[in-house]
This record gives structure tokens, sequence and C-alpha cells, in this order.
């Protein structure tokens, strides 16, 4: 009998297939393995994720003989990190040089931290924290330009509160100044310290403007090679207004500034006026208006200038007509107009961060509010804004001062928060952090989207903690949001309502407008009497079917027929 025999070819294991693959590797063979295995590796986030990236794509390009020669440079220079590429902003990932930049700084005045920004990628920083580092700040500084302001710069720039630096701090500084890559500071750093110091170890702020000569031909121009840096630096003022802003118009720029932050059409939010869905355009109490330059009905001659804001303080129940209270209205007159005026003849809608160019002027001069700065030209009479300003100039600061200016508040009044976005940020930030700990506190009041969404609108004032300076408010529509701000932040508003009878009185009986329709009751609570309220809303009712409710609107009680 034959005996039959069959070879069965031994079966890898896995650990020879993987010496197989290293083999294959070794000689020349597929590297897809590897290939894959590095595809799989995260590339992190933030600058060094950038970076990796960028290096990757440009090996990618590259011819095989071109790879290998980089690779060889890349081991030779293993020990130096650092990229051949300006310094970039840690928020936006573009190069600092050719923008103004921003820093963080301390209750004490000085540099909290180390870090450099954009000083537009820093204002849109929620909170009081160092985006890099976490360190809490008070305030969000502008760098001014080493030309123009050389002490202030150096104080910005020093990290240990001296009017003197060190080479760290001046090559940190220079590095998100230039549009050179890190070395190429450092290496010019070092070759001009001695001449820069006059053989010290420290520069002195009298000593920069050899630095400054230094330097000039390295600054960024008008147009500058990075990506992001396709404007001039802009010099930014003490109430945080731009120069180059001012000089196009406040309109013009905080409707640009709305429209950045996604503030115009989004819910009525940050204009009046804005066209609905159905096609009408709506409007609510307390949205701002500008008076165009053809004449209204119901005012005299030239009573109203042309260009002057205004707020709306009553709708027709049809939206047909509105009240108008111009804010410098003589005698607190109001004036009633047609509504909408599509070509804006009589009124045009307005942006709740405009203000006018004379109130500009002031701020810029003094670094007063918006409606500090508005009080102070009532005061002389709307003069010319130099007026007003040399008044300030001229006055101690015990006198005149933002707080002398400003109206005090009253609980359950209506309210405007102030435009004054970054003057707010400034007040935001410099609010002491809550010291309780219980364990749903937030740490007191921080800048948010969410307050800045809501700057220029009018609201209900609803609490004020003095203890940090601060109030609570419920904003009047599109939306009722309840949001902490500083007390500077707000202003009381006209109110014609205060100056309304009420009409009806405790035990009345009366009839709600209810989900359900028309439901009888009988008042409990007056809780407005003149112009003192105890709560948000003037009546508190109890219905026939025993529940009580509170009235917001005289639109929704009427006397039982």
């Amino acid at each position: 009998m034959a005996l039959i025999v069959r070879v069965v070819p031994k079966t890898a294991t896995p650990k020879a297939k993987a010496k197989d693959l290293q083999a294959k590797s070794t000689l020349g063979g597929s590297s897809a393995p590897t290939a894959a295995k590095n595809q799989t590796k995260p590339a992190g986030s933030g600058v060094a994720a950038v970076r990796q990236l960028r290096t990757t794509d440009s090996m990618a390009n590259k011819r095989p003989f071109e790879n290998q020669s980089a690779q060889n440079q890349q081991t030779q220079g293993s020990m130096d990190t650092r990229p051949a590429e300006p310094e970039p902003c840690p928020i936006c990932l573009d190069c600092l040089g050719g923008q103004q930049l921003g820093v963080c700084v301390g209750a004490d005045g000085h540099r909290s931290c180390s870090h450099y920004f954009h000083l537009a990628c820093l204002r849109r920083v929620e909170g009081a924290c160092c985006p890099t580092c976490r360190v809490r700040f008070f305030k969000r500084a502008p760098l001014p330009s080493i030309h123009d302001d050389a002490a202030s710069w150096c104080s910005l720039v020093s990290l240990s509160g001296r009017d003197a630096l060190s080479r760290r701090e001046a090559s940190a500084a220079l590095s998100a100044t230039l549009l050179l890559p890190p070395d190429a500071v450092d290496a010019l750093v070092e070759s001009s310290w001695p001449a820069w110091s006059q053989g010290g170890e420290l520069l002195s702020a009298g000593s920069l403007h050899h630095v400054a000569a230094a330097i000039a031909e390295q600054l960024p121009g008008t147009k500058s090679t990075c990506s992001s840096a396709s404007s001039s630096p802009k010099k930014v003022t003490a109430s945080g207004l731009e120069e180059q802003e001012l000089l196009s118009g406040p309109a013009e720029v905080n409707r640009k500034a709305e429209e950045d932050s996604g503030h115009l059409g989004h819910g009525g939010h940050g204009r009046s006026g804005t066209v609905c869905k159905c096609g009408q355009v709506h409007v609510r109490r307390g949205d701002r208006v500008r008076r165009g330059p053809g004449s209204g009905e119901s005012e005299g001659n030239g009573e109203v200038a042309a260009g002057q804001l205004g707020t709306i303080v009553r709708v027709a129940g049809g939206q047909e007509s509105v009240t108008v209270r111009w804010d410098r209205s003589p005698d607190e007159k109001l004036h009633s107009y047609i509504w909408p005026d599509p070509d804006g003849h009589v009124l045009a809608p307005a942006s709740y961060r405009e203000v006018d160019e004379d109130v500009c002027t002031v701020q810029k001069q003094t670094g007063l509010s918006s409606a500090a700065a508005e009080e102070l030209l009532r005061r002389v009479g709307f003069k010319a804004p130099e007026d007003a300003s040399a008044k300030v100039n001229a006055a101690e600061a015990s006198e005149i001062c933002e707080e002398k200016l400003r109206k005090p508040l009253q609980l359950f009044h209506r309210v405007r928060i102030l435009p004054d976005s970054v003057l707010l940020q400034q007040w935001f930030d410099s609010t002491p952090p809550c010291k309780c700990k219980r364990s749903g506190c937030s740490g007191g009041v921080k800048w948010t989207s969410r307050a800045d969404k809501h700057v220029g609108r009018e609201a209900v004032l609803l609490q004020i903690d003095a203890s940090d300076d601060t109030v609570l408010v419920q904003t009047c529509g599109p939306c009722e949001c309840e949001i902490w701000y500083p007390r500077l932040a707000v202003a009381p508003a006209y109110d014609p309502d205060l100056a309304d009878a009420l009409l009806f009185k405790l035990k009345d009986l009366v009839e709600c407008k209810t989900n359900t329709g028309w439901e009888r009751g009988v008042v409990d609570q007056v809780l407005w009497t003149g112009g003192h309220r105890l709560a948000r809303h003037p009546y508190q009712v109890t219905l026939a079917s025993g529940t009580t409710v509170t009235v917001p609107s005289f639109e929704l009680i009427r006397g039982l027929a």
C-alpha cells in the first residue's frame, strides 16, 4: 500500500510577519505600513500642529532626492526647533507683526504674563484669563509704537515693572513686532546689545531711540508680506477707539464691527428696522433711529437736526407709527412719525452701537464713556467738543469724572447698556473675582460674547450688588436675557411710563389676557407708584381660577366691562 505524504507550508506567526515587513523596509521594499503608522499619529493642536502640517505638505511636494536632502538638514539641525518664520499670534496663528499688538496687564498696571497677541484677537477672548497660560489679568492693553511712545512701550514690555529691559524682554517684544524669524531677532539683539545698552546689562527707556533707529527698516509697512497684516497698524486711543476708525465715522465703524461679529440681522440684536421673514420691517421699543434729511409733520422748522440720534419710546398697536425721543431734544419733548420709512427720508434705522461724532471726539480726548461724554457736552451747551475736553482738562478729577457725570440708577427702571464695548470689556476685566465658595458660583462677572451681543440695548435693572459694584439686568426684546454687568456699563434710559398715571388701584376688578384668552381677576398688589417701583411689573392680579400672575404690559390688562 502506497503512503501519500502531503507537505503543508508552515504558517507564519505574527512576530515573523513583523520581522519580514521590517526586513523588506530595510532592503528598500514597500514602506506602506510605516507611512500608515505615521498618518495615524495625531498632529496635536495649536501652533505645533500648524507647523507640522506645513512641513508635511512642503515635504510631500519635493522630489525624492530633495526629501533626502531635507532629512539630512533636519538631522544636522535637530537641536534647533524654532521655526524660520515670524512669531505667530497664539490665537489666530497668523504672524504677529504688522497688526496692533495687545498684552495682558495685572491690577498693578504691569504685565501679568509674557505673551503677545493681536489686540483684536485678545479682545475676543471671553473671561479675564490669558488664553495661553490662564493667568488672571485686569486689562487688555494695546502695545504702543516704540517710535511714538517709547516710555509706555518700555513699561508694557517689561515683565518686572522696571523702567529698563533685559535682553530676553527686548528680544520677545521685537520678535512680536518685526516680520523676522525669532532666530534673526535674537541675533540682532545679541550683536546690538552693547551699543543699545551702552555696555550695561539692562536697556533703559532713555536708550530706546537706538533700538527704534536700528529696526526702522524692519518694521512692517502698510502692506505686510504676512497674510494677516493687510493693513497698517492702528493707534488705539484711551477710550479704546482706534484713530483710523474715528476718521471714518462712528456709524460706519460700528456697523462694520457688528457685521464682523455677526450682530446685524440676527434676531434684531444689532440694528433696528430689520426685515422680517414676512417681508415687513418691524420695530420695537428701545430701538435706535437717526433723523433723516426730510421734514417731519410733528416738528417745527429745524427743531430736530438731520443726523441726530434718538430712541423709539412707544410703538402703535399696528406699528403704523412710532414715538421718538431724540437724545438732544429739549425738555424731553416727544415726536410722532409714520412707520416704516423705507427710504430713511425722516427716520432711518440706527445701530445700537452708534454714537454722535462729537461724542466720539470727547471720548478720544478724555477716555470717558459715551454717556459721560454726552452729559459733558450738554453742560457746555453742545458747543465744540474741544471746549468740553478743555473743561475736563482744566478741572480736578474729583469735580468732573465718570462718576460725577453719570446719573444714579434705580431698581426696576429702564436702563441702556452702553455702546462702548471696549470700555465695557475693561470694566469687566477689572471687576474682582467672587470670593464665595459656593459650588454653583462661576467666579464673578466675566466678559462673554453674550454680554457683547446685547451692547447698546435697553433693559430693566433687577438687582444691584454693592460687594463688587455690578448690576443684573433683563434685556427688553427681542430676547429677555438676564445678564450681570459692571454698574458703570449701564445708564438710566428715558421712560415715558413714569409720567403716566396708573389705571387701576388695589381691589379693582380687571381682566388679564392669558394664553387661553381674557380671564377675570382682582388687583391684589400695585407695584408701581409714580417714579417708585417695587418690582419688574406694575400689577399683581389673582385670577378667578386662583392663579396669581404679574402683568408685564399695560396692553395685557383692562378694566372689567
